[in-house]
């Protein structure tokens, strides 16, 4: 099973994105991320990894406690994002102050890694990454010229809670 676990937005911020998606599904018919299908919802992204199912019920209050002290469940700091832009195939929208993010994500490999079966190759400590969400997947080919442009920019927002779900296709948090 791969677990991600994150930062779940304000419902404000949550239907930005999904208003975003569905925009951006109207336009590039083959977009492999849509919120409408009830199956995922946009969020930010800690930590992701593979782990066994029997593992994760015994890991569980090690997770809990972790998730306790990060940064954002501690603090009612405002997140602000960038532009919305394309990169690998994704359509995304970067945190635009990523250092507590990496804060905690370096927190939550330190206390999580050893119980993962395979990390995922998806890590904001190392710098690979940064923290952003995902507001769509497709070929570039399939992608209008200028069409991200024309894209609300993304309101600010505070962290609604962590929360510790299945991952499916490009790391989409499942419902």
């Amino acid at each position: 099973m791969r677990i991600n676990i994150n930062y779940h937005l304000s419902e404000e911020t949550e239907k930005e994105c999904f208003n975003i998606n569905q925009m951006i599904c109207k336009q590039i018919p083959n977009c492999e991320i849509d919120f409408a299908q009830k199956i995922c919802r946009p969020h930010i992204t800690l930590f992701m990894g593979d782990i066994n199912d029997d593992v994760f019920d015994e890991q569980y209050e090690k997770i809990k406690q972790t998730v306790r002290n990060l940064h954002f469940c501690a603090s009612n700091d405002v997140i602000k994002f960038s532009k919305i832009y394309f990169k690998n195939n994704y359509i995304m929208c970067d945190v635009e102050n990523p250092e507590p993010f990496v804060k905690d994500c370096v927190m939550m490999i330190e206390k999580l890694d050893n119980f993962l079966i395979k990390p995922h190759k998806f890590q904001i400590a190392n710098g690979t990454t940064t923290p952003h969400i995902t507001l769509g997947f497709c070929n570039e080919k399939d992608l209008p010229e200028n069409f991200l442009e024309s894209l609300p920019k993304i309101n600010e927002t505070r962290v609604c809670c962590v929360e510790c779900s299945k991952a499916g296709k490009h790391g989409t948090v499942l419902i």
